[in-house]
C-alpha cells in the first residue's frame, strides 16, 4: 500500500511539472504595433542663416502641415557650437553673426496612430535632405539636425530693386529704391548719394521732369554694414568679383571704393513714351 501511494504522488509531481513546463520556450508576442510608418517629413519655410543676420534666428516661418506629426516650436531652434565646442542654443531674439556655422534643430512628434522609422525621409523646403536624425520614444520623436556651412562677411552679390524707370513726362525720384545681398549683411543705398544724371555728370534732381526719348541714368552708392553677435556695428566688404543687378538687369558699370566697404554703381535707363 505503501509502494502504491509512493507511485501515485510520483506521478502527480510528474503531471504538475508538466503543466508548469507547457508553453515555456514560446515567447510573449506581446501587443500588436499598428500605428503606421510616416514614410517622408516635409519640412517649410526653412530660411538660410545669411537672411537671418537682420531679423535673428526666427523659427515662426517653419511648418509640416501634415495630419501625421507634428513640430515642436518649445524644443526646435537654432544652436552653434562654442570655442570649447559645446552645443549653445541661439535664442530666437539674438541675430546671427558671420564665420559661424548654425545648425538647425528640429524636434517632430508623431501624431496618435503614426511612427518614425529608419526609413523615414526627410525633405526641407521641397529637397531631399540627409540631416543627422535621431528616433526616440518608440517611434513617436523624430529628432533632426540640418547644419549650414559659416557664412562669408565678404559680399559678392548686391540686388537693387525699386528704381522708378523713367517716363516721358513723369517726374525723376529716388523713393522707394532698396538694397539686398545674398550673403546676409546689411547693405543699404545712401540716399544723399543715389541720384539720377542726365547730359553727362549733370545731377538731375528729384523732382525734374523725364523726357521721352532722352537717356538718364541711375547712380546708386551702396554701403555695407554687419551686426555680429553681441549686435555691434561693423562693416562688411565687397568682393573684387561684385556683380550688381538694378531692377532685375545687371548692371556692370561697378566702382568698390579703396576701403571695399563701399561702392556706386550706374545703370542707363531711356525715358519710355508715356502710355
Amino acid at each position: 500500500m505503501k509502494k502504491l501511494l509512493t507511485t501515485i504522488f510520483a506521478l502527480g509531481m510528474v503531471m504538475s511539472l508538466a503543466a508548469c513546463n507547457k508553453g515555456k520556450g514560446k515567447s510573449n508576442p506581446g501587443p500588436s504595433d499598428n500605428r503606421e510608418a510616416i514614410a517622408v517629413v516635409d519640412i517649410f519655410g526653412v530660411k538660410n542663416p545669411s537672411v537671418l543676420v537682420r531679423s535673428g534666428a526666427l523659427l515662426e516661418d517653419i511648418d509640416t502641415n501634415s495630419e501625421q506629426y507634428s513640430l515642436d516650436s518649445n524644443g526646435s531652434g537654432w544652436t552653434y557650437l562654442n570655442q570649447s565646442g559645446y552645443e549653445v542654443d541661439l535664442y530666437t531674439s539674438y541675430s546671427m553673426d558671420f564665420e559661424i556655422a548654425y545648425t538647425l534643430k528640429l524636434v517632430l512628434y508623431a501624431n496618435e496612430g503614426y511612427k518614425f522609422t529608419n526609413n523615414t525621409a526627410i525633405t526641407i523646403n521641397a529637397n531631399i535632405e540627409t540631416p543627422r536624425t535621431e528616433i526616440a520614444n518608440n517611434g513617436r520623436t523624430l529628432k533632426i539636425w540640418k547644419a549650414f556651412d559659416a557664412l562669408d562677411p565678404v559680399v559678392h552679390r548686391v540686388i537693387i530693386q525699386g528704381v522708378t524707370e523713367p517716363v516721358g513726362g513723369e517726374y525723376a525720384t529716388t523713393t522707394g529704391i532698396e538694397t539686398y545681398n545674398c550673403e546676409g549683411a546689411w547693405v543699404q543705398n545712401s540716399t544723399s548719394a543715389t541720384y539720377w544724371i542726365h547730359n553727362g555728370n549733370y545731377k538731375f534732381d528729384n523732382g525734374n521732369m523725364f523726357t521721352a526719348g532722352k537717356e538718364y541714368i541711375i547712380k546708386v552708392m551702396v554701403e555695407g554694414r554687419r551686426y555680429d553677435y553681441y549686435g555691434e556695428d561693423r562693416r562688411c566688404t565687397f568682393a573684387d568679383d561684385l556683380t550688381v543687378t538694378i531692377n532685375g538687369r545687371p548692371a556692370t558699370n561697378i566702382l568698390i571704393y579703396d576701403d571695399k566697404d563701399s561702392f556706386s554703381v550706374q545703370y542707363s535707363f531711356t525715358a519710355s513714351n508715356p502710355e
